[in-house]
């Protein structure tokens, strides 16, 4: 009589890990709702996408309703994620500032179960692998604020990475619908934020580098590509010039990259690696050229060793070399890009957690598919396993104590604009109470645009903050402040403890404007000016 087998077939493992992994997923949703208990994280960026969302739904169009902006059709940023939050809020009927804590939520969820299938892939359909990348990447203090705050990171993320992955089963199983596909989700990733342009440039460099095929194919399938991932770029680019007269809203100058971002960049990159923010200089450095290294060491080991008219050809069974490839170009790439940007077209673009997240998931990916390399093909497998088992444990210990540091923060005091601060701010409360014809410029315009829904203008700005350049129109921009403070009976709200930077000197501010004070309050003051005599 045949005797049972003691291991799991192959289809109860299956099953097993991706019921684990869709676990994950619920208690990262879970998370993300619970730590924003307060509201979904908002900054100025935030207040420009949630504002965009309110107007779509109140049928004014795509237009930021505050700021320097106020009025004009929107070009700054892409419209994905604003059209995403206004979807959401006109199927739940509430504000999109409200409902988008659940698209996070369903973005972290999905991101996981996404992540989870690639490192599935990356580590020869190994289930542990699924799981540990899964809740790496849930808790990783990197990634998990993308998810808490109203933030376009975590849609572009989960497009941009489903767009490579799909790139990636193309260059192993060509198939012109797969392609689509690829194309499909990168487009939307552009569309979802400017550095998209990243993955199109990423997909094109694949396609002729990394295909199989002969070169008029490779040709013609990189104009395809280039052609449908480009698609709702050219027409939000078409729509952007005859509507507001500009492609972007951006100026282009020569302004390099500076000691200070490459110092902020240092400083975000030692810090995946567990580096303190106070470690010397060199040490940081070290770490950093450290872990370049490694993703070096993994990509020339999936160097496959034949060429094709040119090209690395990967055999039909080798996706995890493709899909290592694939995104050590985009690694490559999306960092010239940033060079790029800050130097001719945004200088203020910071290299912090937020701006370096997908270069992170790149390399999160990549050392993935270092770990199973040491424990499949290392010299000592067994000592590997045990190694790699003993790092893993450790670095998901100190991930969940950050992020549960981070959830427990958030939930206590909210984030950002959805602060406890914001919520029982005494001059927010203030200027709630105005007449709504009363014209209001701020200091902070976002930040008062989302709690009073207000038309907020911005105070004018000495130096422009993308370009660094003088404004040029700045007296002129005080005189027609005045010019509404007089004849309208307009107020400047000014607020000391929840601004981010002060736009002027409140002393300055206060003479060159004829102001008096309104409303003194603890977080801030409300200034009018003289009512001009006629």
């Amino acid at each position: 009589m045949t005797q049972p087998s003691s291991h799991p077939s192959p289809r109860w493992t299956r099953v097993s890990w991706l019921a684990g992994l869709m676990v994950l997923a619920l208690a990262g949703a879970g998370a993300v709702l619970y730590a924003t208990a307060w509201g979904l994280g908002a900054s100025p960026d935030s207040a420009a996408y949630i504002g965009v969302a309110r107007n779509l739904l109140a049928g004014r169009g795509l237009g930021v309703p505050f700021g320097q902006t106020a009025d004009v059709p929107l070009t700054h940023f892409p419209p994905l994620y604003s059209l995403a939050l206004a979807l959401v809020g006109g199927l739940s009927g509430t504000d999109p500032w409200l409902s988008g804590r659940w698209l996070q939520a369903a973005l972290l969820a999905l991101s996981v179960l996404g992540v989870g299938g690639m490192a599935y892939g990356l580590a020869r359909r190994s289930g542990r692998a699924a799981l540990l990348a899964g809740l790496l990447w849930m808790t990783s203090p990197a990634l998990l604020g993308l998810y808490l705050m109203a933030w376009s990171e975590a849609l572009f993320l989960f497009l941009g990475l489903g767009g490579l992955a799909l790139l990636a089963l193309y260059l192993v199983h060509p198939s012109r619908r797969l392609l689509a596909l690829a194309a499909l989700a990168i487009g939307l990733a552009v569309v979802t934020r400017y550095a998209g342009l990243a993955l199109v440039a990423t997909g094109l460099v694949a396609l002729w580098w990394l295909s199989e095929d002969s070169r008029l194919r490779r040709l013609t399938d990189g104009v395809f590509f280039a052609l449908l991932s480009g698609l709702p770029l050219a027409i939000w680019l078409v729509r952007n010039l005859l509507i507001g007269g500009e492609a972007t809203g951006r100026k282009i100058a020569f302004h390099p990259l500076s000691r200070a971002h490459l110092i902020q960049g240092l400083d975000t990159v030692s810090g995946w690696l567990f580096l303190p923010a106070s470690a010397p200089g060199w040490i940081k450095a070290g770490g950093v050229a450290l872990l370049a290294l490694a993703l070096a060491i993994i990509l020339l080991a999936h160097l496959p060793g034949r060429r094709f008219q040119g090209a690395i050809r990967f055999p039909t069974d080798d996706l995890a070399g493709a899909l290592v490839w694939v995104l050590g170009l985009f690694l490559g790439i999306y960092v010239l890009f940033l060079a790029f940007s800050i130097s001719l077209v945004d200088y203020n673009t910071p290299l912090d957690g937020r701006i370096l997240a997908p270069a992170w998931a790149a390399a999160f990916l990549l050392l993935v598919r270092g770990g199973f390399l040491l424990t499949d093909r290392g010299p000592r497998p067994a000592l590997a396993r045990v190694a790699v088992a003993t790092l893993g444990a450790l670095v998901v210990g100190l991930f969940s104590v950050q992020a549960w540091a981070t959830v427990q923060a958030a939930h206590a005091d909210g984030l950002g604009f959805a602060s406890r601060r914001w919520h029982e701010s005494p001059v927010v409360a203030a200027v709630a109470s105005l007449p709504t014809t009363t014209p209001v410029f701020s200091n902070v315009p976002d930040g008062l645009y989302l709690w009073t829904g207000r038309r907020t203008l911005s105070l004018p700005r000495p130096v422009r903050a993308t370009s660094r350049q003088a404004n040029e129109r700045y007296s002129a921009e005080m005189a027609m402040v005045r010019h509404t403070l007089e004849a309208q009976g307009g107020v400047v709200v000014y607020f000391r403890d929840l601004a981010r930077n002060a736009t002027l000197d409140e002393d300055s501010l206060r003479t060159e404007l004829g102001l008096h004070v309104i409303f003194n309050g603890p977080d801030g003051v409300i200034y009018g000016a003289p009512v001009a005599i006629r």
